[in-house]
């Protein structure tokens, strides 16, 4: 509910806490790869496109990933794990 539940918390936030739904935590590894100056951006996916992915059940109308680019390729990683 609310304006965070489209939009990821702050990185610093969700260190600190240590605690963040999937687009908090894709948004702090993000975040710290990015300070590697290594690409990775926010996604968004359909709740069943996350179940094929990943085999577990998704409560959510949405999931969110991280597409990082390595290579010149892009690597989709599930932060939830």
């Amino acid at each position: 509910m609310g304006v965070n539940s489209f939009r990821p918390h702050a990185a610093a936030n969700v260190l600190h806490n240590e605690y963040g739904d999937c687009k908090d935590k894709a948004n702090l590894f993000n975040s710290l790869l990015r300070s590697l100056e290594i690409e990775a951006r926010l996604v968004r996916v359909s709740a069943r496109l996350a179940r094929r992915m990943t085999g577990c059940l998704v409560w959510r109308s949405t999931h969110a990933i991280s597409r990082v680019a390595l290579g010149g390729q892009p690597v989709w990683v599930d932060t939830t794990g």
